[in-house]
């Protein structure tokens, strides 16, 4: 990274660690080797105010916001090659896109906190928004 470093997760596995960057940057470091085996640019610099990743229980997906706050990116997590991109905006909806502010996952489903206080549930193999949860 060539800025600070805003999140780090381990894969359960311990062969990798993720690390996300205020450069736009999501890195894949091999701690067998200690280099930076992969890298992804995510988002712009600065473009997200909450930069997030997570890791399914399985360890086989990980799910970053970006490369917009509205856009959820969901990569092999070996690979960093992009598998779903989920934009966070209801269909018919006429309040636009939210804000993704935190994030969840498990092996099936991709959970979506956003700014208005909705919790977003996505299906993971196909990107579509099974259900909503109005926290208000």
């Amino acid at each position: 990274h060539t800025q600070r470093v805003l999140q780090l997760l381990p894969h359960p596995s311990e062969q990798y660690l993720y690390s996300l960057g205020s450069d736009g940057h999501l890195c894949q470091i091999s701690l067998t080797t200690k280099q930076v085996a992969r890298k992804l640019i995510y988002a712009r610099v600065g473009a997200l105010q909450h930069p997030c990743m997570q890791l399914t229980p399985d360890g086989h997906r990980l799910a970053v916001i970006g490369p917009s706050p509205d856009v959820v990116a969901v990569v092999d997590s070996r690979s960093l090659d992009t598998l779903l991109t989920v934009h966070a905006k209801l269909k018919g909806s006429s309040t636009g896109s939210f804000e993704v502010s935190a994030l969840a996952v498990s092996n099936t489903h991709l959970y979506m906190g956003t700014s208005s206080g909705r919790v977003l549930v996505v299906e993971g193999d196909d990107g579509r928004i099974s259900q909503t949860h109005d926290l208000n």
